[in-house]
This record gives structure tokens, C-alpha cells and sequence, in this order.
């Protein structure tokens, strides 16, 4: 699959996740199992769900300054 391809779908998805307050009480939460739940009732392929999951529950810090350098 191209990576524009994949990258859009997955973005696409996180879209449709954002707008559900499930989703986002699960994330709030850290329940990964609730999130998964919501990704399942909103027919999210389980092929991106991994990838999603790995970003809504990434632990990145917020950047600080812009532009970073």
C-alpha cells in the first residue's frame, strides 16, 4: 500500500475517532481496552487499530516553542 494511502486512512480514522466522546473519555481514561471497543464499533479496520492506538496513547510531550529547533 502506498504510505500517502495508508497515512490518509489512518488519519481519516482518527477523524471519525476525535468526534466520538467515547474515544476520547477512553484515552482520557488510558483504557486501551475501552478505546479498542470504541475503534470496533465504529468499524475501524483492526488492521489500523495498532497504529491509531499507538497514537492516541503516545506520551509525546507537547512542543514548547515554535519553530523547534
Amino acid at each position: 500500500m502506498d504510505l500517502k494511502i495508508k497515512a490518509s486512512t489512518i488519519a481519516f480514522h482518527i477523524q471519525r475517532l476525535a468526534d466520538s466522546s467515547e474515544a476520547w473519555e477512553a484515552v482520557e481514561r488510558k483504557d486501551k481496552e475501552s478505546f479498542r471497543k470504541v475503534c470496533e464499533k465504529l468499524k475501524v479496520p483492526k488492521k489500523y487499530v495498532d497504529s491509531i492506538s499507538r497514537i492516541a496513547f503516545s506520551e509525546d510531550p507537547e512542543p514548547t516553542q515554535w519553530p523547534w529547533t
